[in-house]
This record gives structure tokens, sequence and C-alpha cells, in this order.
């Protein structure tokens, strides 16, 4: 007996292990068993995720910094000031080797460093569990062992300071058993998470007050006075709760949100005033200290178990804030998670991204629209680790370690290799010249219709031949991927010294790659129906051909078998050009389970619009 399936649907992404034999299940018709280094459209198909471009001053360190544990010593934060204005801020422990009390902060624009900052953050500790927020020209850094710094943009990219934040007023005082003193203090610890809220800046969590919650006088970001308890006075909050969890995150959803190591909390006041502020409990997950993200109207934050994200969103049937896993059908892309973004909406896409990355390297990414109801993982992998993401407005930036050293890299669209360079050369024009009888000159177009010939005579133009890389000395020796517009190159070997540190080719093009290949692969579940004999799952089958989708693609594999890029028609001397329509392939072997992988071994564009298959069993 046999059937033919269309798969077009395939927004659910990857689908853990542990559900591969779960076909009762609904997403289980839109999920697939493998979706490694692509990318989930809100359409329905999936196409190869962008590269990662090499910027200017992308070398961050080397094996001759400081390294705990495996992890090296740096992390970055967005600061953006407006659309064009706008940074990753780098920090770095124990750069000044002659001086490891002292950390840098480390500004990047477009690539370019533009300045640097000596920091009191010497402790890659200290590093990962910053809390920062920026408002403007501003950012606020806060840490439970140092007091509150402020970075302040000072009018151009290359002007910036960083200095203690300065109290307006005397602090907040407490009681620790020997008379008012002040709350934050060298001996007392220093609030550890911040955050803006309706014209106040929020400290909370410090070393001997876990559970406290401090806020500013409205529009008087640096004076906690409490004064007389009116209602635009500073406000000093304690959780009431039957647990002593100390704060690891205070977030401004649509309501002031705080995040404990053993429960989940808001404040139901509409205005927050010292007469009126309501913390209610919530839900009992627990947060990781890192700092939650809010992505299409619900806030997304790493519960304790270090391993699951999940989305706190009011639910009206509930009347409460429910802690919904955003992991679970994809559970085993997540291990360990050490830093999240979001984009909301990319250059070429609609959909809403998170990106995850994991302790081991890997980044899990999920496309989310939840009115749509949408929502599947994919994972990412490359040569070298992940380390860090940002996400400036719809710019991403990875750090990558590669070769034992860490880079700064950006991720580029209609780019198909990691730490790429790109060159473009200046395609001909066009003249179009309408006659009856053919020119004297070379033409190389003809189009012919009832009333006259029209010739397309194509002149000028600058084909290159030649890539310049500046590559760094990690590399040498290291196999690169070579595309000219879409055709695969031989591979080249960066020979690491200056008079070598390019890449020429023997054919000329008008777009030339040169970076690091990583492969993509999509493997489609276990194949299920219900027969008049009952379900064919446990059945041996096989699948007779497979009608691979595509749009704009070329060197797509099926099971190995790679499906031509070329016809008998096209010329040989021209690089390939992108495919849309189907790919068939017949098929041999019986099999248990059938599914079918389809790889991409070579840079090349694709787009899985979707997956026929011809089964029989």
């Amino acid at each position: 007996m046999g059937i033919e399936r269309h798969f077009s649907n395939l927004t659910a992404g990857e689908l853990t292990p542990a559900l591969h034999a779960r076909d009762d299940l609904d997403k289980y018709q839109n999920g697939v068993a493998t979706a490694l280094n692509m990318v989930i459209l809100p359409h329905g198909g999936l196409r190869r995720r962008p590269g990662l471009s090499k910027i200017e001053d992308s070398k961050i360190g080397s094996n001759g910094t400081t390294v705990l544990d495996g992890v090296k010593d740096a992390r970055i934060d967005p600061f953006v000031f407006n659309v064009n204005q706008k940074y990753v801020i780098l920090f770095r422990a124990n750069v000044d080797t002659e001086d490891l009390n002292n950390g840098t902060i480390e500004i990047f624009k477009e690539g370019i460093r533009v300045a640097v900052i000596v920091t009191p953050y010497n402790d890659i500790n200290v590093i990962k569990e910053l809390d920062v927020i920026q408002s403007a020209d501003t950012m606020i850094i806060t840490h439970e062992t140092i007091a509150p710094y402020k970075l302040l943009r000072q009018g151009s990219d290359t002007s910036w300071d960083l200095a203690p934040l300065v109290f307006v007023n005397q602090p907040p005082q407490f009681d620790f058993g020997s008379g008012p003193e002040n709350v934050w203090s060298d001996t007392r610890g220093w609030p550890g998470v911040v955050t803006f809220h309706q014209n106040r800046l929020w400290l909370a969590g410090s070393t001997e007050r876990p559970t406290t919650i401090w806020a500013s006088k409205i529009n008087g970001f640096f004076d906690f006075d409490t004064g007389t308890g009116a209602g635009d006075d500073a406000i000093d909050d304690t959780l009431d709760s039957d647990s002593f969890n100390k704060i690891t995150n205070i977030f401004p959803g649509r309501e002031l949100q705080i995040f404990t190591t053993g429960a989940e909390y808001y404040n139901a006041a509409k205005i927050i005033t010292p007469a009126d502020s309501e913390w209610r409990a919530q839900t009992g997950y627990g947060s990781k200290r890192l700092r939650p993200i809010n992505i299409d109207g619900a806030t997304l934050f790493v519960d304790s178990s270090k391993r699951t994200i999940r989305q706190f969103l009011y639910d009206f049937n509930e009347g409460a804030y429910v802690s919904l896993n955003l992991t679970l059908l994809s559970s085993h892309l997540l291990t360990d998670i050490r830093s999240m973004a979001a984009i909301k909406g990319t250059s070429i896409d609609v959909g809403d991204y998170v990106y995850a990355i994991n302790e081991d390297g890997s980044c899990a990414v999920l496309n989310t629209m939840r009115n749509e109801n949408i929502q599947g993982w994919t994972h990412w992998v490359t040569d070298g680790r992940f380390l860090d993401v940002v996400v400036l407005f719809k710019d991403v930036y990875f750090l990558v370690e590669r070769e034992g050293s860490v880079f700064l890299e950006k991720l580029t669209e209609d780019t198909y290799t990691d730490h790429n360079v790109i060159a473009f050369g200046e395609k001909p024009t066009t003249y179009n010249i309408i006659a009856e009888t053919t020119p004297s000159y070379p033409i190389s177009n003809v189009i012919e219709n009832t009333d006259n010939v029209v010739y397309a005579n194509f002149s000028g133009g600058t084909p290159i031949n030649t890539l310049v890389t500046n590559y760094h000395e990690e590399f040498q020796d290291k196999v690169m991927k070579v595309v000219a517009d879409f055709s695969i190159q031989d591979d080249a070997v960066y020979e690491g010294t200056p008079q070598d540190n390019s890449f020429t080719i023997t054919r000329i093009a008008y777009r030339l790659e040169v970076g690091i290949n990583f492969v993509t692969q999509v493997s489609t579940l276990p194949y299920s129906i219900n027969d008049n004999t009952g379900n064919v799952y446990y059945k041996r089958k096989k699948i007779n051909k497979v009608d691979i989708n595509v749009l704009d693609s070329l060197g797509v594999y099926a099971r190995d078998r790679q499906s031509p890029d070329r016809e008998f028609t096209v010329v040989l001397d021209e690089a390939p050009k992108p495919f849309t329509g189907f790919r068939e392939m017949y098929l041999l072997g019986w099999q248990r389970e059938a599914s079918i992988d389809i790889t991409q071994k070579e840079p090349l564009p694709f787009i899985l619009r979707g997956i026929g298959l011809e089964i029989v069993w």
C-alpha cells in the first residue's frame, strides 16, 4: 500500500527525541527531527541561517587572556541611543596584565572600536552577574559587591565617561542591629539589579537586604529620600513571603515584575507610590541571574533550572500571571543557558526571534508569533563556540571563540559562511536600442516582438577576482570556502603572512565571499498514518520518491544524493542561478522509521518551502 504526503508547515521546529513516537500530538505534524543551522519562516518553511561576518575590529582576546573554568573573560551588552547611533558595549576582565585590578569597557560602533574605558570590574564572575539598564545617553551598571556606576555617552561616538553613581540626599537607612545606617555600603553590599519604570530608577537585591526593592523619586533618578511618603517620594519595599528568596531580576513589563531564586512577583498598583504598592506572588519556578527579555507582549526569563525559558504572561482565565514553558517540546536544545537576546523582525523576516546561548557553545533559536500560534526552535553551531549575543535594533552580534581566540562577529543576511569577508564588483549597465536591423556592434540580448527588435547592449562594470581578508594569525593553514557569485571555487588556505593575506580566484565575479563553512540539515520525523489495518508507524516502509520544494536555492542533497543545479541547456562557464520549484529524487531502501535527511554541504542559498514524500508499506 502507498500514499503521498506533503509537509509544508514546519513551524514547530526541531522536536526533542523523546517526542519522536508521539505522533498523536498536533505539533508532531508540524515538526522535524533536526533543524541544524536553519531559521523557521513564519510562512511555514525553513531557510539557511545567515552567515557571520568578520568586523573591522573583530579580535577581542586570545589565549593570553584570563580563562576561568573554560569561560572567556568577556560579555557584550547593547547601547542604543537611536537607530543610527547604536553600540556594542563589551566588558572585559583583567585585560591589562600590568594592572590586574582593573577591567575595561570597549565600545564598538558598526564593528569599529571607538572607545576604551578602565572599569573596576576585574573578575569574570562579577562581569557575568552585572545588571545594566540604559536610557537615552546613560547606562546604569550594578553589582551587589561594587557601588553602582554610570556610563555616559558625551555627545559623540568617541567621547564616553564612566563614574560612580552619585546619590542625591542621603541613601535609604536601615537598622542592622546597631542603629540606623546607610542600607548600601561596601560593608552591607550594593543593589544587584536595576531598571527604569514609571519615571523612577529602581534598585533591588543587595547583599544584606536581598528581598528589598528601592525606587527613586519621580523624575529624580538618583534621589532615594523617602521623605514624608508623598506620592512622588522614594519607595522602600520588602517582599512579604514565607520564604527568603533573593531577588535576581527586576523587569518593567506591562507591570513591574520581580524575579527571585524561588518565585515570581508583579506589582498590582497601576501607579506605584509609597502608599500604593502591592507585590503579588504568582508562580514558583525561580529565576537565574540573567536579565529577562520582552517579546510579543510577554516577559521571557530563564528559570532556576538554567535550561528552561519561561513566558511570564497574564492569563485572564486564571486572573494571574502564568509561567509557560517555551522549551518543553525542544528541551534537548537548551542545556545551561548563559545568554539570551531577542530581535523583533529582521531585514527579511517578519517573525520575532530569540537567541539563547548555551554553555557548550551552541545557540538555540526560537521563532515566535504568539497570535498566529507559531512557536518553534532550531539550533545553530559554528566552527568554534558561541559565547554571547546582543541585538542592536535590527543588527545581531555574536561573541565567538575560534581557534583559541575570541571574536566579535555580525549576523549578516545573504552571506553563507562564518567569519566571512565579502567584496563586491560593479555590475555592467544595460543600454537598450530599438531598431529594425541588426546593429554592427556585438549585442548580448535580443527580444523580438511584432513591431521591432529590442537589442540590449551590456557595457561597463568592474568584475573582481581578488579579496583581501585581513585574517588573524589564528587562521594560518585554515581551510576556507570561496564563493564567486553562486559558484563554489576551490578551497583556499590562509598562509598567515601579510603578503598572502588575500584570496585570488581564476574566474571573475561580481560578488566574492571567503569564510568558514557550516552545514545545514533538515530531518523529517518518522512517518506515521492510520490505514485500514491500524497505525503504520511501526511497519517497515520505503520512501520511493521525495519532492523537495525550494525557493532560490542551490546545492541541496537528499540522503547524501545531490540534486543537480545545472541543466544541459545552461552555459557552463557561468555561475549557476538559484532554482525555484521542485527537485524530484527517487530513493531506495526499506526502513522501520521512514524519514528523510535534506542537507546542504556547500555555502549556498537554501529556502525549503515544503517536502513531498511518496511512501509505500
